[in-house]
């Protein structure tokens, strides 16, 4: 319900900081919904330290293109220990570890982590990203996105298979796709193929 709220009173992005490992075709739907109104879908990878390539995480696992799945890297530059990871299903990484944020009642709680902290880094950059050319496709936003992030060999395996670190100054100064025109209005065609696996939890170290 919260998604069809979202896309109905004019969301651009959608920053989906929680997660579980069970499958979910009312999930499924609503995401697809957001995908033909042009909405992107900013999902935390988990935090159960595996490889969402082989055992599903949800809703970042869902094969739609207008997702973006973040997994979490420490202060080092290197995957969170907690973090899920996936050269297929995970998109891309950012900071997630021993952050400070603000709580609930006001205030600020220190050394927080978790994949659902590292996401909205993801989604803000995807906001200036609007901001700066506002009749972009969210296709071409995504490989902005995606083809922007720092990518050094010197990572470990695991973070350089999930995208490489994103990168707000490489985003903003990224040349624009060649599809830049309206946001879609079209309703595209989709499969699901997907596997149920069992626990809830998502955000939070």
């Amino acid at each position: 319900s919260a998604i069809y709220y979202a896309v109905d009173h004019g969301a651009d992005i959608i920053n989906a900081s929680w997660g579980f490992y069970s499958y979910s075709s009312s999930l499924g739907e609503a995401i697809q919904y957001a995908r033909t109104h042009g909405v992107l879908f900013i999902a935390s990878a988990g935090n159960k330290s595996q490889d969402n390539d082989v055992s599903d995480h949800y809703p970042s696992n869902y094969p739609y293109d207008n997702i973006i799945a973040v997994t979490a890297m420490n202060r080092y530059g290197d995957l969170a220990s907690f973090s899920n990871y996936g050269d297929e299903t995970v998109d891309i990484a950012a900071p997630g570890e021993g952050l400070q944020t603000t709580i609930p009642g006001g205030g600020y709680s220190s050394w927080v982590s978790g994949t659902s902290f590292a996401t909205p880094f993801v989604s803000g950059v995807v906001a200036m990203i609007i901001s700066q050319s506002p009749d972009l496709l969210y296709s071409s936003i995504r490989n902005i996105l995606l083809n922007s992030t720092v990518m050094d060999e010197s990572c470990p395996q695991d973070l350089l298979m999930s995208g490489g670190c994103v990168n707000a100054y490489n985003a903003l100064v990224a040349e624009e796709s060649s599809d830049v025109s309206s946001k879609a209005t079209t309703s595209p065609t989709t499969t699901e193929t997907s596997t149920a696996s069992g626990e809830g939890g998502g955000g939070g170290g």
